[in-house]
């Protein structure tokens, strides 16, 4: 884990989570071809990642509208203890799932 100031992460902990999470990762960049990174082809059903890459150094995770379900019933700030009744499928498991996989990994500078 990345824990000092002034550190970052890019493909190859990517690489690492990938293969430690059994999961992949698809990196969406404007005006580049997508990158996948993973560690496990050999899994059929594993979970993929969705990340959008701006400015050459942060990652947003990225959901379709399918997954994100209809924003008007969502709550905007669930309490802890019903995030982890949230059945997977739904929006926030899915975008907690994503920064707790890659969150410790990419810490940025303004992020103190």
């Amino acid at each position: 884990m990345i824990e000092r100031d002034r550190t970052w992460g890019g493909e190859l902990e990517m690489s690492i989570l990938s293969k430690q999470y059994q999961c992949a990762f698809v990196i969406h960049a404007n005006g580049r071809p997508n990158i996948a990174v993973d560690s496990c082809e050999h899994i059929a059903n594993k979970q993929v990642f969705h990340l959008a890459y701006h400015l050459g150094e942060h990652y947003n995770c990225v959901v379709t509208l399918d997954q994100l379900g209809n924003v008007d019933e969502q709550p905007s700030a669930p309490n802890v203890s019903s995030q982890y009744e949230t059945p997977q499928s739904s929006w926030w498991y899915w975008i907690m799932t994503i920064l707790s996989l890659i969150g410790p990994y990419l810490y940025m500078n303004y992020y103190k």
